[in-house]
């Protein structure tokens, strides 16, 4: 090889080295370097000054595009207009036209002032009547030279008095009448002693004796009631003529007792001879301490649990008893047969003996 062709080869090789690493540098250079928020400094930079200076269009920025989060807006730059629909803390504009005119020497009220209350300061001059609802109330001594006083003394005058009596007819009395018996209606009569033809009718809380008709709904404890013709008391007790019915309107005999479906009477049976029981078919039921003690059934049998006769207890038993008992208890046999007693009689103790052999 030459020694040119080795300087050449030699210049080559330094030349791509250089090339690679200035291209390596570079690369490096731009991968440290945010271009991206150095293009937005410039846009934002530039965009400001642009706003700054840039003069809008009228009606060229929607209201819907301004943030008037923190905007305030003060009552100094008003001027001139009318604002609709005014309001604030203390005033509310309800008006669809003008009803109050502010001057420097008055304030005009179109259509009238209402407000409860209302404290003048200085006099007070009416053009026209002056009407009171309610009471008069003048702080001080009216003049007696006033017109007010005079008018006051005309009306009060005898000849005026009479008039006004005269005046009292009957149109006027019927008026207050009515308002008369409104008020008893709403408030009731409150009256301790009410007479009629010289008798009390109402005295306290007592009825006049001599009044023996009435549609009383509710009295208090009675102590001496007599009544004529029928009698119904608590849906419950019925006297009609000479017949009682409890739970019952329709009495079949002189004292009659229905429970549910049964019926009991007490009544006349026939001269000398009364009658308690049932008159339908139904078993009637004589006891005491809530025991069954006799049993009347329909067929007209008698069923006693337990007998006593004089001081001999009855009863009845299918075998001798072995029971201690008292001297002269008799004891039938409820299973008789040929050869069996009749029963047996305790002599004493737990002793029996048969009477009645079956033959």
């Amino acid at each position: 090889m030459t020694d040119d062709s080795l300087v050449k080869e030699i210049t080559e090789r330094v030349i791509a080295e250089t090339q690679k690493q200035i291209l390596a540098d570079v690369q490096d250079a731009i991968a440290r370097f945010d271009i991206k928020s150095a293009i937005n400094e410039q846009v934002r930079q530039h965009l400001s000054s642009s706003v700054q200076n840039m003069t809008f269009p009228q009606a060229s920025i929607p209201a819907t595009a301004i943030n008037f989060k923190d905007f305030k807006f003060s009552g100094d730059v008003l001027e001139g207009g009318i604002v609709s629909k005014f309001g604030s803390t203390g005033i509310e504009d309800l008006a669809t036209k003008i009803q109050m005119t502010v001057m420097d020497h008055a304030l005009v009220c179109e259509q009238g002032l209402h407000t409860p209350s209302i404290a003048i300061k200085g006099n007070a001059v009416i053009d026209n009547d002056l009407t009171v609802k309610g009471n008069l109330i003048i702080d001080g001594v009216i003049p007696t030279e006033s017109t007010v006083f005079q008018k006051l003394v005309e009306h009060s005058t005898e000849k005026t008095s009479k008039k006004i009596k005269e005046d009292l007819d009957a149109t006027w009395f019927l008026k207050y009448s009515g308002l008369v018996e409104e008020k008893i209606q709403e408030k009731g009569l409150d009256l301790d002693r009410i007479t009629q033809g010289g008798k009390e009718v109402i005295s306290g809380n007592q009825l006049g004796y001599h009044i023996v008709d009435s549609n009383l709904k509710r009295v208090g404890q009675l102590t001496d009631l007599q009544t004529l013709g029928d009698t119904y008391l608590s849906e419950t007790v019925w006297v009609a003529g000479k017949r009682l019915g409890i739970n019952t309107m329709e009495p079949s005999a002189t004292f009659v007792v229905w429970d549910e479906e049964v019926e009991m009477i007490v009544c006349k049976k026939s001269k000398d001879h009364g009658y308690i029981g049932t008159p339908r078919r139904q078993n009637l039921i004589l006891g005491s301490n809530n025991h069954d003690n006799i049993v009347l059934d329909v067929e007209g049998r008698t069923t006693i649990k337990h007998l006593r006769i004089g001081g001999n207890p009855i009863s009845s038993e299918p075998s001798q008893p072995k029971m201690q008992s008292v001297k002269g208890h008799v004891v039938f046999n409820s299973e008789p047969a040929i050869g069996q007693p009749v029963g047996w009689v305790c002599l004493g103790e737990s002793r029996w003996a048969e009477f009645g052999k079956i033959a």
